[in-house]
């Protein structure tokens, strides 16, 4: 096994064997004969990724909710498929353009289901990462608790160019609470010239995170289109958070 993967393992293992489920970094080096530096290294890794999380107002780690996610995601994937297409298919019905919904796993966006234009130009939305390179991501990123948004940070770095030459914290968090007060964001790219808008949908904490995202090529995107697809956007967000809750 790769030296890496087995402390990592190991890291978690300590953490779980706790009686209250969580552990200092000393406390892990102290407990794996490994130096403090190369504890805190693969800890930086496994927090990024959701596999653990800090202790709020302390210096503990314990298990993040990406292991439950691993365990469970691929079922909650499938179901929320089944569940959610209904509405992609149903935006892309009234808008001709291109719908996804997604989530994250493993610091990285997850495309739950999609849809895509009849148009012969269309914009077709991917699994992009970082977060913030789409406008359903940062909507993804806004719901996440600071210590994963830390880890993707560790991870990416800032932004900077390419989202209002963001290049640090505060000013990615100043960012993140706009979409958390509006939880809807347009985004648009003059040098790909494609417009994307992305939407927060407030879902049961089984589902949560998710995000829409409306794709199109920018010569589409007029002024009356544009208004006339953000409050389409905000209507499903409404719609599909509701039904998710009914079904909670």
């Amino acid at each position: 096994m790769i030296q890496s993967v087995e402390r990592a393992i190991d890291i978690l293992g300590v953490i779980h064997g706790k009686p209250d489920g969580s552990a200092g970094l000393v406390e892990i080096a102290k407990a794996l004969n490994l130096e403090k530096s190369t504890v805190f290294n693969l800890i930086k890794t496994l927090k990024a990724r959701g596999f653990v999380v800090q202790v709020k107002q302390g210096e503990k780690y314990s298990l993040g909710p990406e292991l439950l996610r691993l365990t469970s995601g691929n079922l909650n994937a499938a179901m929320l498929d089944e569940k959610l297409m209904p509405f992609c298919m149903e935006i892309r019905e009234k808008t001709d353009e291109s719908v996804s919904i997604v989530t994250y796993a493993s610091a990285e966006l997850k495309i739950i289901c999609r849809v895509l234009s009849d148009k012969a130009v269309n914009a077709a939305p991917n699994n992009i990462k970082p977060l913030y390179a789409t406008a359903s991501g940062r909507c993804i990123l806004a719901q996440l608790p600071k210590t994963e948004i830390d880890g993707i940070v560790d991870i990416y770095g800032f932004p900077e160019d390419s989202w209002n030459n963001i290049s640090s914290r505060t000013a990615l968090e100043k960012e993140l609470e706009k979409i958390r007060n509006e939880k809807i964001i347009t985004v648009i790219s003059e040098e790909r010239e494609v417009v994307a808008i992305g939407a927060i949908i407030d879902a049961p904490e089984k589902y949560a995170p998710l995000a829409i995202g409306l794709f199109l090529p920018l010569y589409r995107f007029a002024p009356a289109r544009r208004n006339s697809f953000i409050k389409l956007i905000k209507e499903y967000t409404n719609k599909i958070s509701l039904y998710l809750n009914k079904q909670n």
